[in-house]
């Protein structure tokens, strides 16, 4: 919860929908239990073509990180530039959705490690 604009209820559901973080080895693998991951076509020797999101697994989980990608890009900081980078190329729906990735592994990463997030404001913790 020491990421700004991530309430009680989004840290619950986001534990609730995983459980233990000691289950998924790598980032990688969490973003794909959300469903949060490219779909990727590929055949022979032509080159990979990137589609949407796979939406495979928690879907209560994945919509979560949707609302709180949305709500973190109102506050200045990393994740909200990162979101502006993205948008100004692809466009304000797939930056969401690439911002909800990066907060699923940013939640891995704090949860995994036991620390609180670097960039957090002092006077809203």
């Amino acid at each position: 919860m020491s990421v700004p604009r991530v309430n009680v209820q989004t840290a619950a559901t986001f534990m609730a929908a995983i459980g233990a973080i000691r289950r998924f080895s790598s980032p990688r693998k969490l973003v794909s239990y959300l469903g949060l991951d490219p779909r990727v076509r590929q055949s022979g020797n032509t080159a990979a073509r990137h589609g949407r999101i796979s939406m495979a697994g928690a879907s209560e989980a994945r919509h979560m990180l949707g609302e709180a990608a949305w709500k973190v890009t109102l506050t200045p900081g990393p994740l909200r530039a990162f979101f502006e980078r993205v948008r100004a190329r692809r466009g304000a729906q797939i930056a969401a959705t690439a911002t909800a990735r990066k907060l699923a592994v940013l939640f891995r990463h704090l949860l995994s490690n036991g620390e609180d997030y670097a960039f957090s404001r002092p006077a809203m913790t």
